[in-house]
């Protein structure tokens, strides 16, 4: 029987449709140096932390752009593309449906002050009972630390929640922290995302139960 008392979200690629947005934003980014950022770097790097994107494209293409400034750069770029960004269908009937029984965090890597943004513009706020961005962690998805502090704001221990999840690092983050997941097909294949307990297609068929019979 499903015993789960929580339920832990991500933001981009769960809730929020954001991927073209976040394509724009870097090609406008290194635009501005004079390089070609192509989709298939973006690809690359769905779901990676900007800290980690900046270090790994700083040796990409021979540039020394302080990790700070960057991201404060990326960010403000970001904010122009915002139009581009919308909730995926049925997020927030799958969250009102689950805020009448269960306990709910989310855990994101997008910063505090966006992640505060996205969630009043999309009026989602008032369905979560703890929200953890990159902010609050000193290690960025796989770590477990997001997942588990998410936890510990809920009042649960990490095996009586079960995380939502759109991406591979992700899934290894929650897996490690003891946590079932239950990952949508809204961002990557299905075969990458084969460490999740139960994979279904988008936000819309997302069952609780499936992930505690797993």
């Amino acid at each position: 029987m499903f015993v789960r008392k929580a339920v832990i979200f991500d933001l981009d690629g769960v809730l929020i449709d954001s991927l073209d947005a976040h394509f724009a934003a870097w090609t406008e980014f290194w635009r501005r140096r004079g390089k070609r950022h192509t989709r298939k770097m973006f690809d690359d790097i769905v779901a990676t932390a900007t800290e980690e994107t900046l270090k790994l494209r700083n040796r990409t293409f021979g540039t020394n752009i302080p990790i700070r400034q960057g991201v404060l750069e990326r960010e403000k770029i970001f904010h122009h593309y915002l139009h581009k960004v919308r909730p995926y269908p049925g997020a927030h009937e799958l969250l009102k449906a689950l805020s009448a029984d269960y306990r709910i965090a989310l855990a994101t890597s997008t910063g505090r002050k966006l992640t505060r943004y996205l969630l009043n513009k999309f009026k989602l706020t008032r369905y979560f009972d703890a929200v953890v961005t990159k902010n609050d962690v000193t290690r960025s998805k796989p770590d477990p630390a997001i997942y588990r502090l998410a936890a510990r704001k809920l009042g649960v221990r990490p095996r009586d929640a079960v995380v939502i999840e759109d991406a591979p690092i992700g899934i290894l983050a929650a897996k490690r922290a003891g946590m079932k997941v239950i990952a949508v097909e809204q961002t990557f294949p299905r075969r990458k995302l084969a460490k999740a307990d139960v994979v279904v297609r988008s936000i819309r068929d997302v069952r609780l139960r499936e992930a505690g019979d797993a």
